[in-house]
């Protein structure tokens, strides 16, 4: 049954990562998307800890001081993937950071005794093997560029062992997972409210296009009104070229709404609203439109990645509670195999030899751990 359960867990938990694939296609905030993702989550368990009358347990210590690791741990390797995303390989990248898992197999097997057989030994090196060949691209390039690359995956290592081996921690101390969880992503949730770098810097540029078409326009006047002042008059000329123009409420304060003269000299008067400014003015707009678009497309996604995440590890912490956490931790790990499915069914993309050997690594591995 717990076999089960630890499939189930991967597959509820790679759904989670199917939907934070989708924002990112689509240009989504990552901030928002978090947020979102540990909102819906801590909804998830606290629904959960009530109805399994589990919430009593947050008056426990205990729970908050494991719900802060797990949560710092969900959190920070989030944050810590994406920031090495950015300055090395996702070949690399992304097998490496699932490398937790061995951490959490070695704490398992040797610090609480779980009995593991040479077969099942074989199975988890089959899994792990299919984790590493999932993310791995041909065409990518290798190569690291910056020196922080090796910290920042290290980091998120820990930061995910913490994670994943903190389940195993509360399952042997007795706590029930929904609190601890609840109090983990609720901590993270609050994390993720905090405006980033990405959302400051995106902030200060709209304010400085804000102001360039006013400055632009205002020299655009001056060069225009020092041009009319050196301009000779137009040889014939006369009043009837000067005709009275019913002025607009709001075009100038001393206007009071009479009538002015504009002298035309055949040309037409441009229409309210044209101009530099106005034509910026219309193009902010439209990336505004855009930009508040994609934050609502990230926070949706994210609160629908937040429901199957709440779902994916509740499923394998129950996982770890009724089998063993060195054989649900890897199995669990296979989650990423779930994106690779959803990438090939929804965007059409198709999956390489390497991916294919992932599969058969990943079936080989479960049948050998089932049959032990």
């Amino acid at each position: 049954m717990w076999l089960l359960t630890a499939l189930g867990s991967a597959v509820l938990f790679g759904l989670a990562g199917w939907w934070m694939k989708v924002s990112q296609m689509k240009g989504g905030s990552t901030r928002l998307l978090l947020f979102g993702l540990y909102a819906s989550g801590s909804a998830g368990f606290a629904v959960h800890a009530v109805l399994e009358k589990s919430a009593v347990f947050l008056a426990d210590w205990r729970t908050w001081a494991a719900g802060i690791l797990i949560g710092a741990g969900s959190a920070w390797g989030n944050a810590l993937f994406m920031k090495a995303l950015e300055c090395g390989p996702a070949s690399l990248t992304s097998p490496l950071t699932n490398m937790n898992i061995v951490l959490v197999v070695a704490m398992s097997t040797w610090l609480y005794g779980e009995p593991l057989a040479l077969a099942q030994g074989a199975g988890i090196a089959l899994l792990l093997l299919a984790v590493v060949l999932i993310a791995l691209k041909r065409k990518e390039p290798l190569s690291i560029k910056e020196k922080r690359w090796f910290g920042l995956v290290g980091l998120a290592v820990v930061m995910f062992a913490l994670r994943n081996g903190g389940l195993k921690v509360t399952d042997e101390l007795g706590l029930p997972s929904a609190p601890v969880l609840l109090v983990a992503y609720a901590l993270s949730m609050l994390w993720f409210l905090l405006p980033d770098r990405e959302d400051r810097g995106a902030d200060s540029d709209n304010r400085t296009a804000s102001t360039e078409p006013t400055r632009n326009d205002n020299r655009s006047a001056q060069a225009e009104a020092g041009r009319s002042d050196r301009r000779p008059t137009q040889a014939g000329t006369s009043r009837s070229d000067r005709r009275p123009v019913q002025a607009r409420p709001g075009d100038g304060a001393d206007s009071g709404g009479k009538p002015v003269l504009e002298e035309t000299h055949g040309q037409s008067r441009p229409a309210a609203g044209d101009g530099p400014a106005s034509a910026a003015g219309q193009r902010l707009s439209g990336a505004s439109r855009l930009g508040q678009a994609a934050s609502r497309t990230a926070l949706a996604l994210g609160l629908a990645a937040g429901a199957f995440s709440y779902g994916g590890l509740q499923l394998y912490a129950v996982a770890i509670a009724t089998g063993q956490a060195n054989l649900a931790a890897p199995i669990f790990a296979t989650n990423s195999l779930v994106v690779a499915i959803g990438s090939v069914v929804w965007y059409k993309e198709r999956l390489t030899k390497l991916q294919w050997a992932a599969f058969i690594c990943l079936l080989a591995g479960l049948a050998v751990i089932r049959l032990e």
